[in-house]
């Protein structure tokens, strides 16, 4: 490992005070200040930060049930256990440590955010294999909920491409864990939610970075002609480095597939940096509304956090006069909730933003801005009008699980991504499965068309999904019920590995965690 190509807390500091001064910027105790330039931190002053944690830790929450205190949180539930819970801040581990543009890594503490993360490697050229499409989405939120990508299906989810995690246990004790170190627990906290240990840093690997992307669009008549040609691509030792799918209708579904270029070749280039752009998903309608093959190009950055703004498709609700005149009269929500069923179309608009409402209104529906107004909006309301879910399931099985949950919910767009399973022990993680078949994780983002409450909409399609041999994302509402849950993760395993590293009596149980007991 080079030193020469390892940039750290000082060789940062001096690059930063330098720009500062030829810029005429202030710095603040020999660090320069510079607005959107994430912070690099000295390992000694990221293990004094530690040490503040570890003293919190063992002098005061061992005597009760501890949860994170999360700022931004990329979790749907209003976190009902917490009241209850001491809170961990861990805003403080927000800083890079190093990059080895050499070995290809990066060390970093949690609270860095995706944005952050790919604006500092691609100073050097490099990328994670994996980046989360919402920038505020955190390093350790990614880890800990089991994030996956386009790229997931070379790449697996984020955590498969951490090389190392330093961990703090409940108990105090620091370790290092690591396939080779610990692996139990250093996969075992791939979509724990924080419930086992706390990541306080990791190493991750890094890819060579490239201008942007190529991207080639097919439409087709049906979501089944969509499945059976992902399925096909999936089974080719040579695929595209990205692979997407929506279901835009019943009758257009489209498929996606991408390389890095360093070249812009198609005339066309889809623009996703400023807040009256359309939205991805806009473009994707556009592009294929009058053609069964089309092309285009987009900037890099543009492209990893396509969907960061209006949250996928989300934001559209904001053009239903309808819907948010039903949320503001809360009060009326039994009434509501019983014509649900027969005015879900209403619910749904079914035009795009218009360049208006984008330059008006588009610099509010940032992802981050999104979810901070959901967990504003009461429990009763989120989780008995929208449906928002993802499931992965095997791909053979894809087509069968497609069909049941359109049939239930009714709900367009549809988002598909293939992910590469794994059989390390991530008894969390939704993609862990015995087989190496690839999976296609289902995403179903809206309002629901079904006569039934969402709640049981909810805890049958999960029943379903375990039945298709898949799992969910347990970011979303969950209403398992205690056997399938343990049934889906293993929760004999989790309980064991919780009682091993001492989090049983201290972090509140991913259980209760996601069914907000």
């Amino acid at each position: 490992m080079g030193t020469a190509t390892i940039t750290t807390f000082s060789a940062m500091k001096e690059r930063s005070v330098s720009f500062c001064r030829s810029n005429g910027l202030q710095s603040v105790s020999g660090v320069a200040t510079i607005i959107n330039m994430t912070q690099f931190k000295s390992l000694n002053d990221h293990a004094r930060d530690v040490k503040h944690l570890q003293k919190l830790l063992t002098s005061h929450f061992q005597q009760g049930s501890l949860s994170l205190g999360t700022s931004n949180s990329h979790t749907l539930r209003n976190a009902e256990y917490k009241k209850s819970a001491n809170a961990l801040d861990l805003e403080r581990l927000s800083s890079l440590i190093a990059i080895d543009k050499e070995a290809r890594t990066v060390t970093l503490e949690p609270k860095v955010t995706m944005r952050d993360l790919v604006t500092a490697t691609l100073d050097y050229n490099l990328i994670p294999p994996v980046v989360p499409e919402f920038k505020s989405i955190t390093v350790g939120g990614a880890i800990n909920g089991a994030a996956l990508e386009t790229t997931s299906h070379q790449y697996g989810q984020f955590n498969d491409t951490c090389l190392e995690y330093e961990l703090l246990l409940a108990n105090g004790t620091l370790l290092k864990a690591s396939a080779d170190n610990h692996p139990d627990l250093f996969y075992g906290v791939s979509g724990s939610y924080g419930t086992l240990a706390i990541i306080t840093l990791i190493t991750l690997k890094l890819i060579p970075a490239s201008k942007g992307v190529h991207l080639n669009f097919s439409r087709f008549e049906s979501p089944k002609e969509l499945i059976l040609a992902m399925r096909d691509l999936l089974k080719k030792e040579k695929r595209p480095s990205i692979i997407e799918g929506g279901v835009l209708a019943p009758n257009w579904a489209v498929l996606i597939t991408g390389q890095y270029v360093d070249i812009f070749k198609s005339g066309i280039t889809f623009h996703q940096k400023k807040y009256w752009d359309p939205w991805y998903h806009q473009q994707m309608t556009e592009v294929t509304k009058n053609h069964l093959h089309a092309e285009c190009d987009m900037p890099l950055q543009d492209y990893l956090f396509r969907f960061d703004r209006a949250a996928f498709w989300m934001g559209r609700f904001l053009l239903s006069p309808s819907t948010i005149l039903q949320v503001i009269c809360k009060w009326k929500l039994p009434k509501m909730l019983s014509k649900i069923g027969r005015n879900a179309a209403k619910l749904t608009p079914t035009s795009h933003p218009s360049f208006l409402f984008r330059l008006l209104f588009g610099w509010a529906l940032s992802s981050k801005r999104l979810y901070k107004v959901w967990h504003q909006v009461p429990r009763e309301i989120s989780e008995n009008f929208f449906f928002i879910h993802d499931f992965y399931t095997p791909a053979s099985k894809a087509l069968e699980a497609y069909t049941y949950l359109n049939e239930k919910t009714g709900i367009f767009p549809i988002w598909l991504c293939p992910i590469r399973p794994t059989q390390t022990p991530q008894i969390l993680a939704p993609h862990h499965s015995k087989s190496k078949e690839f999976l296609i994780n289902i995403g179903v983002y809206g309002i629901p068309s079904s006569p039934h409450s969402i709640p049981s909409l909810t805890a049958s399609s999960e029943q379903a999904i375990f039945d298709f041999g898949g799992k969910k994302m347990l970011y979303s509402h969950c209403y398992f019920s205690p056997e399938l849950f343990s049934k889906t993760y293993n929760l004999p395993r989790y309980e064991a590995l919780c009682k091993k590293y001492f989090s049983s009596k201290v972090f509140i149980p991913i259980y209760n965690k996601v069914t907000n007991k």
